[in-house]
């Protein structure tokens, strides 16, 4: 997994934004682990967005796939709404991510480089009530084709 941006000069937003990336790596890590209730994706998630991974990560065992590939994560926008709420929005090129069958370890090569690889998150993630002041998401809508995440 790559992400591509520069750290924001705000403390609270670096913080949203790296605690944004730890929630993606969770998921892919629960996916290829095959464990919808691996136990990062409930320190980097809550509500909604943690049952959004759940059942993205479930699909993925209900099929016997995993991931393999390489997977770029860039122009994120950040929005704070307020002093423990901030909005993330950012792409991902999935162009060169496969799937993996798990028990054959066979990869499923795909040639598309179409809209279809571009996915576009709004993650709103909150700051926790502790004196590490911890970022976890709390909602996670995920878009497909999204012509605004084309390179």
């Amino acid at each position: 997994m790559q992400f591509e941006w520069a750290v924001p000069a705000d403390p609270s937003q670096a913080a949203a934004l790296t605690a944004a990336a730890d929630y993606l790596q969770s998921i892919m890590h629960a996916v290829v682990v095959q464990n919808a209730a691996d136990p990062p994706l409930s320190q980097y998630a809550t509500d909604q967005a943690l049952a959004y991974a759940r059942h993205y990560v479930q699909e993925n065992v209900d099929l016997k796939l995993a991931m393999t590939g390489h997977d770029h994560y860039y122009r994120p926008v950040i929005t704070t709404t307020s002093g423990t709420v901030i909005d993330v929005r950012l792409c991902e090129d999935q162009t060169k991510v496969y799937s993996k069958e798990v028990e054959t370890g066979k990869v499923h090569l795909t040639s598309d480089s179409s809209m279809r690889n571009l996915v576009l998150f709004d993650l709103v993630m909150t700051r926790l009530p502790t004196p590490a002041g911890t970022w976890q998401a709390r909602a996670a809508t995920v878009s497909e084709n999204a012509a605004e995440c084309k390179l």
